[in-house]
């Protein structure tokens, strides 16, 4: 069997194929302030000599009267669910290509073609859980796309997306995707994407989050259930007293997170700051990734950062009340 390459070429290919629609997706959910990957201030503080965390809440809503884009979606939910199924056709009809398959613009032949023994890219092939699942989201949605295309055999109601399969006149059961689901297959696809051509990096708290997005579209793909639960990450705030950033209780935080949020899986990245009299003089990020090493670093000061523009003097001032 021909060896299959995916190098820098073959990326570069890939990228200026689905760039539109990659686009696309995350523009509609920018525009609707409902970004596909939102990032928060830290959600956790301990406060100086504390041991009890002060769990913050942080949401995002828009609440501009009269404006469109929160209504957006109720018709937009047809062009959602295309662009992400086009994003995905391109994606697996490039491997088929890689694999010495001809191209081909019919969908029973590429259905078929990917049933069979092929080569992924690194990242979806040491992930077979992955790649089965991205082809039954595919076979499971190909006819519902030619239904929005060429029929009228669909609803968009309220940002769900009702939707029949129509393949030769014959009308089938309405299947119902949600506003959730449309929106967790869209950042799905582009997370896959954008992990295949190594613009993000895929650490085991992305790849939970791929299995817990999967496992959300488990009634769509018909797979069974991977299992994950919902993948949580935050920054944890930390004022501490001394000249070692690294002297925090790593184990201690995590219990506190999985105590605070049993349901999830979750992560974190932990920002020490030091503090000298009522001053603080030095801020650290350490990554999730280096925690379990964090008391073993020879040096820390890779990780030392500019100060926080949101410090709050009660948290480290020694003549206040935390």
């Amino acid at each position: 069997m021909t060896k299959v390459f995916y190098d820098q070429e073959a990326i570069l290919e890939l990228s200026d194929r689905v760039s539109y629609e990659a686009w696309l997706l995350e523009a509609i959910y920018n525009l609707l302030e409902e970004e596909l990957f939102p990032t928060f201030p830290d959600g956790v503080i301990y406060a100086l000599g504390s041991s009890n965390p002060q769990f913050i809440a942080h949401s995002r809503s828009n609440i501009v009267i009269g404006d469109w884009r929160p209504g957006f979606l109720e018709a937009g939910a047809p062009l959602v669910f295309t662009s992400t199924f086009k994003l995905l056709d391109m994606f697996l009809e490039w491997v088929l290509e890689r694999n010495g398959h001809a191209s081909t613009h019919r969908f029973a032949e590429k259905i078929k073609t990917l049933k069979g023994t092929l080569t992924y890219p690194p990242v979806v092939e040491n992930r077979p859980w992955l790649q089965e699942r991205l082809r039954c989201l595919y076979e499971a949605f190909e006819p519902l796309r030619g239904t929005i295309i060429h029929s009228r055999h669909f609803a968009s109601v309220d940002g769900s997306l009702r939707v029949s399969s129509s393949k030769g006149g014959n009308v089938g059961l309405e299947l119902q995707i949600n506003a959730p689901a449309l929106r967790t297959f869209a950042m799905l696809c582009v997370s896959v994407l954008r992990y295949v051509e190594g613009t993000w990096s895929l650490d085991p708290h992305k790849e939970n989050l791929l299995r817990w997005q999967l496992d959300q579209l488990a009634h769509l793909h018909l797979m069974p259930a991977l299992g994950q639960k919902e993948p949580y990450r935050t920054t944890v705030r930390v004022f501490l007293e001394g000249e070692d950033p690294r002297s925090v209780d790593v184990a201690k935080v995590r219990k506190d997170l999985e105590r605070q949020y049993p349901q999830h899986s979750s992560v974190f990245d932990l920002r020490a700051l030091q503090v000298r009299g009522e001053t603080v003089i030095a801020a650290y990020l350490f990554p999730f990734a280096v925690l379990d090493e964090v008391g073993n670093l020879a040096d820390a000061s890779q990780y030392c950062m500019e100060l926080p523009q949101d410090l709050d003097p009660q948290h480290y001032s020694t003549s206040s009340e935390a």
